[in-house]
């Protein structure tokens, strides 16, 4: 099992797609100059490979976007790392030199920015905000001189291979809290969140049979060749709450995590095995053949019981790329599905369209049922990345899509590039209220979404020399084949 290769395809995907016009139009379509949607747009990178992975928002307004560069150049102002650490891209899964945080004010001015990596390969893969606007980040490294603080809970990279990390980052721009986080075999820290506490949750992949879980872990030895995992951090990062192992014999690969209303974590990856933890399955068996989606949730008081635990089995291969969960602690899930027999309930889209297609899932973990699932897609290569729900519980995803499509109320009827963003709405029940194209004359993603107020942002990177930016962007132009953007949509424009 080729686990790096797969580990790190559920972070950035470099898919080359032929472009078609769009079939399914519902209603008259108009072109986004047309439409005073855009309020602000831009480029943000150098001169080789940049990816934006997240994007937040803090009490502020200002934007925050993570993620990972080969630029030397990249923008960097008033950073605590101001130099590129160093990495080369040997190959075309080495997504990242350096990570990199930037923080914009609310007009899209460049406040500071800052790369973090040492000497070899780093990636940040996922942000949270703390209640004082600092921003926890992690990821992996492959760097032995990766900036770590004094203070860090491990000082020392254990393994060989890629060890994951953690640091604070103040609203300020400084650098307060840097550690590695790992064993001595592979191990990275794929996504985060935060409790009312300010507690700090992450989950990932390890390799490692040493990898730190605790003595009350409900699971405290390693499974298989890879197990996912579940880490509880104090708010200051310096010591470790809880840290169990979540896998079977074959393989894990942890990938989402979120603090539902009641403070319960939910966990979501992918498992190669057949004998995965399960509680209260949805009537959903695996083979081992493919690799199928796990959804897990744990009750916040007591990460040791497993309230609700399944799998989502297929004819084929599933990613699933983002997860979130509503007012009533539904949780809602999105990525993209390679198989023909996607469990469908209630479906906006009954059947497969082709090659990858995009999924909505929405299940009740209380009754251990489907609320309603779906496809989203169509004939050619298509994927969902990241989801945001609103109080009234419509959802919102991105991701890209290209060719036949299924539009709807679309701001950008053709998809002008190989594959270009899709920005969906759905109401809370699974009906497709908005989708739409949006991108350039190349390949477009959309990493990332986040609605505050009245604006709604979007973030990924961009291979399109014409991308949609404003005349007051930060940057302008494209310095090189992946550029990456920051959007920011009118959302009264956007649902008129």
């Amino acid at each position: 099992m080729q686990i790096k290769k797969i580990a790190l395809g559920l972070m950035l995907w470099t898919l080359t797609m032929s472009s078609m016009s769009p079939m399914w139009t519902n209603a008259v379509a108009v072109d986004a100059e047309d439409h005073p949607l855009v309020s602000y747009s831009t480029y943000l990178g150098g001169s080789e490979m940049d990816s934006i992975n997240s994007l937040l928002i803090d009490a502020f307004g200002n934007i925050i976007v993570i993620g990972a560069t080969f630029s030397e150049d990249f923008p960097t102002l008033d950073g605590f790392q101001p130099e590129y650490g160093g990495g080369v891209r040997a190959n075309m899964h080495d997504f990242g030199g350096d990570g990199f945080i930037a923080k914009f004010n609310q007009t899209g001015s460049l406040l500071w920015s800052s790369f973090l990596g040492g000497s070899d390969l780093e990636k940040i893969n996922a942000a949270v905000l703390d209640a004082e606007n600092n921003i926890i980040v992690c990821g992996d490294t492959s760097s032995l001189d990766f900036p770590i603080t004094q203070d860090a809970l491990e000082n020392t990279k254990f393994s060989s291979e890629d060890a994951g990390f953690v640091a604070k980052i103040a609203s300020n721009g400084s650098l307060t809290y840097a550690s590695f986080l790992g064993g001595t075999g592979q191990d990275f820290l794929q996504s985060c969140d935060i409790d009312s506490d300010g507690n700090l949750y992450f989950t990932g992949m390890t390799a490692s049979v040493d990898f730190p879980v605790t003595s009350d872990a409900a699971q405290a030895e390693i499974s298989g060749e890879t197990d996912a995992f579940l880490l509880k951090f104090s708010e200051d990062l310096k010591s470790i709450i809880y840290c169990s192992y979540l896998g079977g014999s074959s393989g894990e690969l942890g990938g989402q995590l979120k603090i539902d209303q009641n403070e319960d974590v939910i966990l979501s990856g992918l498992t190669f095995s057949t004998n995965f933890p399960l509680l209260g399955e949805l009537d959903t068996k695996s083979t081992s053949t493919y690799r199928d989606i796990y959804i897990s949730k744990f009750d916040g008081n007591n990460l040791t019981d497993l309230q609700f635990s399944t799998i989502l089995a297929t004819n084929n291969n599933e990613d699933p790329f983002g997860m979130t969960t509503d007012a009533s602690n539904n949780i809602i899930l999105t990525g993209r599905s390679f198989a023909t027999n996607y469990p469908v309930h209630d479906p906006f889209q009954t059947t497969f369209g082709g090659e990858a297609d995009g999924f909505l899932t929405k299940i009740d973990p209380f009754n251990a049922e489907f609320s309603f699932s779906s496809y989203f897609g169509g004939t050619e290569w298509d994927s969902f990345f990241d989801i945001e729900i609103l109080p009234d519980n419509e959802i919102y995803m991105c991701g890209f899509g290209s060719g036949d499509f299924p539009l709807r109320n679309p701001f950008q009827r053709e998809c002008q590039g190989s594959a270009d963003i899709v920005l969906a709405k759905f109401s809370s029940e699974g009906e497709l209220e908005l989708s739409s194209f949006f991108g350039g004359s190349d390949y477009d993603h959309c990493t990332s979404i986040e609605i505050v107020g009245n604006n709604l942002y979007l973030a990924g990177f961009t291979q399109s020399n014409d991308f949609n930016v404003t005349s007051d962007a930060y940057q302008t132009t494209r310095n090189s084949d992946y550029e990456g953007f920051i959007t920011i949509f009118d959302m009264w424009e956007l649902n008129r």
